[in-house]
């Protein structure tokens, strides 16, 4: 496979993680929530429409990710960075969406560590996924 079809797989598979890891916290958000304060939730804010809502922003998240590593990281795969440094690459993306959208800004607290937490998910799937395809080229270690 040419080497652009592989990133945008690649770009894709990093999306979807953080879409449904960002989905699943805001369903188990709301869900909590709704036990502990039900006269919190609104009507329509269900825990669905919450992973609806919050998974949307997890993909577009995922995305911008993927395109800050191809811009700084271009000759490294998510699978070979360090997993400290792929979370570390995700804070800004994660930050900025807050910061840029009409959501409270506080939410800067949630999505910085979800964030994170999508991006060392998906270098693990990344690193385990070429395990399996038997791949000896993913490099463990820092450069």
């Amino acid at each position: 496979m040419g080497s652009l079809p592989r990133k945008l797989r690649g770009a894709a598979a990093i999306a979807l993680t953080f879409g449904i890891l960002w989905a699943a916290a805001g369903v188990a958000a709301v869900a909590v929530l709704a036990t502990i304060r039900p006269q919190d939730i609104d009507a329509g804010e269900g825990p669905l429409d919450a992973g609806r809502i919050i998974g949307t922003a997890g993909l577009i998240c995922g995305s911008a990710f993927a395109a800050l590593l191809w811009l700084v990281e271009r000759r490294r795969g998510i699978g070979e960075l360090p997993l400290l440094r792929a979370a570390l690459w995700s804070l800004p993306v994660a930050a900025a969406f807050p910061l840029l959208t009409e959501v409270d800004d506080s939410m800067v607290l949630l999505t910085c560590p979800l964030g994170a937490l999508s991006a060392v998910a998906a270098a693990a799937l990344a690193r385990a996924a070429a395990a399996l395809r038997g791949e000896d080229r993913i490099r463990l270690q820092p450069r």
